[in-house]
């Protein structure tokens, strides 16, 4: 139960710090030069995941099954190639763009070229510190893993960013010279922390013979599925960025910030329920299962609904009193985005509950088909509409996610996991 309440107290922080910080930046840069940077950040996090590879989730397995086996040298092995790989894509992801932002270079400020160009120096440290999370987590350490990458370094550039238009100028190349700092320091914190927690044997062993086939064919399985999870977060800011003004992004961005409050509940309630529904699938009867299910679904949408009712109500008025008036044009978007997600709450943590019952062969099928339709509908809404279309994409994608993985767990689990299902079984 303690890794659950710290894991809970570690997404309340980052929860805290990132609409904190957000709100400091907006404010210091303005609507269009917060938009240069959170397309730049966005861009740099995505390239990051590419140079993963894959290779985080292939690293928390191999660390666990090396430390359960107290075999050393095996955990050595996995550590280094990861390590190598991952910076070698990371590299040459670096080097792709920045040829890619010397033949462009004529269709952007100096402003944007040079947020981009450090943006992508923010690559390598994102993606090892992706890697020693997960060689953490893969020791057993879950809730200091998190601890680098979402608190310290939100609190380190918070920190810095309330420097902006005081002791160095508002700009969005400085905001990313703060953010190139914090996401250094918490990679130096990140590493301390795996050194600190690794075992002694581990020091005297040698790396032993990469597996390298056997490596390659998982991490590349992982990273498909990463990708597409990328594009499902960020389609809508990187497209919007390429179609729109740098004003509408910066406003955009606030309002998904503010729309990402509504599902933090649900995000809690996944990670309390997602042992139980493991559990109760394997260990009691359909009754009861349905009753474990609908009681997670219930608590998500009581979070969620509340909140995405203020916002829709009155979220013209928060934005503004959050990020300043220019911000209040986002109203329409964060609307609908506060919409969608409670409309997926109401369908409860079923990602979540689909991955514990062993399901997750359905989970990552329809992943593929909702990317997809994410980058079309993005593509389709966001030219004549422009933010407003970028959240209608977001929020239809969401829907027909939610929808598919509703169907699979009637199908496949025999449950019902909407909110108004008040126990019982519900065969597919």
């Amino acid at each position: 139960m303690k890794p659950l309440l710290g894991t809970a107290l570690i997404k309340v922080a980052n929860a805290l710090l990132g609409i904190v910080v957000a709100i400091v930046l907006a404010r210091a840069l303005g609507a269009a030069d917060y938009g240069v940077y959170s397309t730049a950040f966005v861009l740099a996090s995505v390239i990051s995941v590419f140079a993963q590879f894959g290779l985080s989730n292939l690293v928390l397995r191999e660390t666990a099954v090396a430390a359960a086996g107290e075999n050393y040298s095996g955990m050595k092995s996995i550590w280094i190639w990861a390590s190598r790989v991952a910076l070698s894509f990371a590299f040459a992801a670096i080097a792709v763009g920045a040829i890619a932002g010397f033949v462009l270079r004529g269709n952007y400020s100096s402003a944007q070229l040079a947020t981009y160009f450090l943006a992508l120096a923010v690559v390598p440290f994102l993606a090892l510190g992706t890697l020693r999370a997960a060689a953490l987590r893969g020791l057993g350490h879950a809730v200091l893993s998190q601890f680098p990458q979402l608190v310290l370094r939100p609190f380190l550039l918070l920190v810095l960013a309330l420097l902006l238009g005081r002791m160095v100028p508002a700009s969005p190349q400085y905001a990313m010279v703060m953010q190139l700092s914090a996401t250094v320091g918490a990679f130096l914190a990140g590493s301390w922390l795996l050194w600190k927690f690794a075992p002694k044997e581990l020091l005297k062993a040698t790396a032993g013979t990469f597996p390298r086939r056997q490596w390659w064919t998982a991490s590349g399985i992982m990273a498909l599925s990463a990708g597409m999870n990328q594009i499902n977060n960020y389609a809508d800011i990187l497209l919007l960025g390429l179609f729109r003004s740098s004003e509408e992004v910066g406003q955009y961005r606030a309002a998904f910030q503010v729309s990402a409050l509504v599902a933090f509940g649900v995000q809690v309630v996944a990670m309390v329920y997602a042992a139980k529904f493991a559990q109760f699938r394997h260990n009691t009867d359909p009754a009861q299962f349905q009753k474990i299910v609908s009681r997670a679904a219930r608590l998500a949408f009581g979070f969620a609904f509340p909140a995405a009712l203020v916002l829709v109500l009155w979220g013209g008025f928060f934005l503004e009193l959050l990020f300043g008036a220019e911000f209040r044009d986002g109203y329409a978007p964060l609307a609908i985005l506060a919409a969608g997600q409670a409309m997926a709450a109401f369908f409860g943590s079923i990602g979540i509950l689909l991955n514990m019952s062993g399901m997750e062969k359905h989970v990552a099928k329809g992943m593929g088909f909702v990317a997809l339709s994410n980058l079309v509908l993005n593509i389709v809404l966001i030219p004549p509409f422009g933010m407003t279309g970028a959240a209608l994409a977001t929020v239809l994608s969401i829907s027909v996610w939610k929808v598919h993985l509703w169907h699979s767990a009637r199908k496949e689990l025999h449950v019902d996991s909407r909110a108004l299902v008040f126990g019982g079984r519900r065969d597919g």
